[in-house]
């Protein structure tokens, strides 16, 4: 889980310039209750609570140091805020994006499936205002940048 502003010096600017860099995104709100739902996994907290398991991971204990509850703009971008990468793909429209990557860099296409899904209902289900709030707080970039709402 390097960023790309990590990997660039490894690589060499020209090196780095020259290649396509593409990567996918999800929506901050969906990620959130993934994020929460995984790390409660073992206890059944989240299945029990999950509001109270979102407010505590979000206001209480905020993991920063934590990959997946770091924002996903700082991955794909500069030190200035720019996107590094050439394309930027959406989870929730993967086969499409997926198509789009493959035709830019003129390789055949394939059906995707569908891998470590869960049986969880739609993210909006999930939340409160402050959650909202919150989670639009700490994500704002995100939200700014890859156009999500909620």
């Amino acid at each position: 889980h390097l960023t790309l502003q990590q990997v660039r010096p490894f690589i060499g600017e020209e090196t780095f310039s020259g290649y396509f860099k593409f990567a996918f995104v999800r929506n901050p709100f969906d990620r959130f209750v993934s994020y929460c739902a995984f790390m409660a996994r073992k206890n059944g907290a989240f299945d029990r609570d999950p509001q109270g398991v979102m407010h505590h991971l979000l206001f209480r204990v905020r993991p920063m140091h934590h990959v997946l509850f770091q924002p996903q703009h700082g991955f794909i971008t500069g030190a200035t805020g720019e996107l590094l990468t050439d394309q930027v793909g959406r989870v929730e429209d993967m086969q499409t994006s997926y198509d789009a990557i493959c035709a830019r860099i003129g390789i055949p296409s394939r059906a995707l499936t569908q891998v470590n899904s869960s049986r969880r209902g739609s993210y909006r289900d999930y939340y409160d205002q402050p959650l909202i709030d919150g989670v639009q707080e700490l994500y704002r970039r995100d939200f700014e940048l890859f156009g999500y709402n909620f």
